[in-house]
């Protein structure tokens, strides 16, 4: 299984892949899995560095052997399609297994119009064909993920067809973890994961299914109390002030790779210096509707050269 997730901001969906790959499996597999499946993972250099995968895991299932192929995107180009073609060949090459490609796309607002069909690249003699099967995020049922209760994973239920009532165990399951720095990023990863896949029009349905708005889920969110008191402690402790600075960081880069891909740059981020002002933008760009809504948060934000 390759998962290649949002970046490497998205903590929910790699937690979910290296700490319960069974899990992940029942949730988006292509065959059929039980407890006394075994699942190993495989070796991640394929080739050179392009081909270098982040999961990969081969199935054995009685005498059945199969290696299940996952690229999650948030934006899908023919150039991806055309690297997913390329290394399912390269896993079926070197594992002498069937491979069972699986696409799942994370965003609804950067998704593709139709269907992919199937890949095929011609390399001299050699014809690479995939028929990869396309999932979307928002349409799956966290059923199986709410069930695990992955503490970790449990984000990434926000942006999937979750009921009001599952959402609103979600919220109760982070609202009880003990560690505050924790419960904030997972509230904040929680926050993004929902906004991913939803448009202003559709706010009052995120307000129904959490019982709240986005904006109010931020403000009772842990995180935001810690970057609040690091502001008034600024300089006391000189170590907590820089992991929260770090952690703010963090997210905004989660939230601008996975919501407006390109809006920031790593080195603009990191110019950033001061937790709440971090904060203050990726809440904005949770909330924005739209690219030219970003755009106008990011100008309001940053500071002027």
């Amino acid at each position: 299984m390759i998962v290649r997730a949002v970046g490497r901001y998205d903590i929910s969906f790699k937690t979910l892949a290296e700490t319960s790959p069974l899990t992940l499996l029942r949730l988006f597999g292509r065959g059929p899995v039980d407890d006394d499946t075994r699942i190993q993972p495989v070796e991640r250099e394929l080739v050179m560095s392009i081909k270098t995968v982040d999961h990969a895991f081969l199935v054995e299932r009685g005498e059945d052997r199969w290696i299940e192929h996952f690229e999650a995107e948030t934006v899908l180009s023919s150039r991806d399609l055309t690297q997913i073609c390329r290394r399912a060949a390269l896993l079926w090459f070197k594992n002498e297994a069937p491979v069972w490609t699986t696409i799942l796309l994370l965003s609804r607002r950067h998704a593709p119009a139709g269907a992919t069909g199937d890949i095929v690249e011609a390399q001299g003699p050699i014809v690479l064909r995939v028929a990869p099967r396309v999932l979307k995020l928002w349409e799956q049922s966290p059923a199986v993920l709410l069930a695990e209760s992955n503490l970790l994973a449990l984000p990434l239920i926000g942006g999937m067809k979750a009921t009001r009532e599952e959402l609103a165990e979600v919220i109760e399951k982070l609202a009880a973890v003990p560690d505050r720095a924790l419960r904030g990023r997972l509230f904040a990863e929680l926050a993004t994961w929902s906004s991913l896949n939803y448009n202003e029009v559709e706010i009052e349905e995120i307000r129904a299914r959490t019982a709240m708005t986005l904006k109010e889920l931020m403000q009772i969110s842990p995180a935001g109390e810690q970057i609040r008191m690091e502001g008034r402690e600024e300089g006391r402790e000189e170590g907590r002030e820089e992991g929260g600075l770090a952690t703010a960081r963090r997210d905004l880069s989660f939230v601008v790779t996975a919501r407006f891909p390109g809006l920031l740059d790593a080195a603009t981020i990191d110019r950033l210096d001061r937790p709440a002002a971090v904060r203050a933008l990726f809440e904005a760009l949770i909330l924005a509707p739209d690219l030219d809504s970003a755009r106008d948060a990011v100008r309001r934000h940053l500071p002027q050269s």
